[in-house]
């Protein structure tokens, strides 16, 4: 038997609740989320620092706070199908999806909300030789592991990469009596928040090695140690030049990627900077009636940014299924240029509001700018002291000024 749904919400994380919420709040009768978990608030509910909640409730909450108080005032009419995976989605808006519980899930959906967030890049995506000893996680795996179950994954600690879950596991590590040798990162910048360095790894004396790449994994059926080398600025490993370093575990930080296979199936176009969906500032995809918000758009940098965003994309799917609105104005490409990697979102619908946007760029510059034209004419610039790549940066663009595709570039100022 096929279930009907107004709205049918792909993920009960951060993005999911909001969107959900938001759906139910703008007419929506009927509103499925579909969460793979045993309980809603998905990657927030293991992450015990604090951080979140800045923006949304002016103060500084955990992840599982974070996730308690935006959960906290879901409507009872919203239905929450837990221990559920989705197997596919497809133009039709139709889900399929298998449960512990009911078995086989078919929803007939009026709008679909794809929120589902993000993965890590395991060990096979990262060229790393030598055999596969026990004592290699990925950050979420030690840090899902230490928090859910009380388990340190161990003692003396390498860490791979530095994006702000590797980061902030140092601190954790630290905290828990482990040693936390080095940081080594083969850029010669790091990827994670700037504070996140500063809280998490100056300020606990922590070594981070940039320009130096790890190599190999050395031991049988434990690992023994890793074998470092130092990377030139041309991004040459200079592999006679190697250090082995002793340790028990290995912890690989070497960022997010969204999970877009769903999306894929369903024919939804993909940006292949991001890895998310494409989508428009309405946070529609290329399929009507498919929505997409949170991480499975793009890594984002504050779960603030997601709640935000999720809002958008639950209320158009609450009005694409109760009335068939959809929007559908010119639409002009948001092209990236310079040291610009994305901007997100990366089209945008012709509107005389403003508009707001947020670029990464590809590696650290300093002094900068970013300059944003439309048809050879400048329509905004702004210089900073520093750009990084992990910390997105808003521009909020006058609709009125936007006749046609854009070009958002970076640069370093002279």
């Amino acid at each position: 038997m096929i279930r009907k749904a107004d709205v049918c919400v792909i993920g009960g994380g951060p993005a999911g609740i909001e969107a959900a919420k938001e759906a139910r709040c703008y007419g929506a009768k009927k509103v499925i989320i579909l969460e793979r978990e045993n309980e809603l608030g998905g990657i927030l509910n293991q992450c015990i620092h604090i951080g979140f909640g800045q923006k949304l409730f002016k103060e500084e909450l955990t992840g599982p706070e974070y996730a308690q108080k935006i959960a906290q005032d879901i409507q009872s009419d919203i239905e929450v199908l837990y221990e559920t995976y989705v197997l596919s989605i497809d133009s039709n808006l139709l889900v399929t999806a298998i449960s512990q519980n009911l078995g086989l899930v078919e929803i007939q959906a009026g709008a679909i909300v794809l929120a589902m967030g993000c993965r890590e890049k395991p060990r096979g995506a990262l060229e790393i030789c030598g055999s596969r000893p026990s004592g290699i996680f990925t950050a979420g795996t030690a840090q899902r592991l230490l928090k859910l179950y009380g388990k340190l994954v161990g003692k003396n600690i390498v860490i791979m990469g530095t994006y702000d879950l590797g980061l902030i596991m140092a601190r954790r590590f630290t905290y828990e009596g482990a040693k936390v040798k080095m940081v080594v990162e083969s850029r010669s910048y790091y990827m994670g928040l700037s504070r996140n360095v500063a809280e998490c790894i100056n300020d606990l004396n922590i070594p981070m090695l940039l320009n130096t790449k790890l190599i190999e994994v050395l031991g049988k059926e434990r690992l023994q140690a890793v074998k470092i080398a130092p990377v030139d600025q041309y991004g040459n490993v200079d592999y006679n030049q190697f250090k082995i370093v002793e340790c028990d575990t290995l912890v690989l930080s070497a960022g997010l990627v969204p999970e877009n296979e769903l999306a894929q199936n369903a024919g939804v176009a993909l940006n292949y900077a991001s890895g998310g969906a494409v989508t428009d500032q309405y946070c529609q995809t290329s399929v009507r009636g498919i929505y997409a918000c949170g991480n499975v758009l793009y890594v984002h940098d504050l779960a603030d940014q997601v709640t935000d965003e999720a809002k958008i994309a639950g209320l158009g799917a609450a009005r694409f299924a109760m009335d068939d609105f959809y929007h559908n104005k010119p639409k002009f490409l948001v092209k990236s240029a310079g040291y610009t990697k994305y901007t997100m979102p990366c089209i945008i619908q012709k509107t005389k509001d403003p508009i707001k946007l947020y670029f990464r760029v590809k590696q650290a510059v300093k002094p900068a700018y970013i300059s944003v034209k439309c048809g050879g004419k400048e329509i905004y610039r702004k210089n900073y002291n520093i750009l990084i790549h992990g910390e997105m940066q808003p521009i909020i663009l006058n609709g009125k000024d936007i006749d046609g595709d854009i070009e958002v570039l970076s640069g370093e100022r002279t």
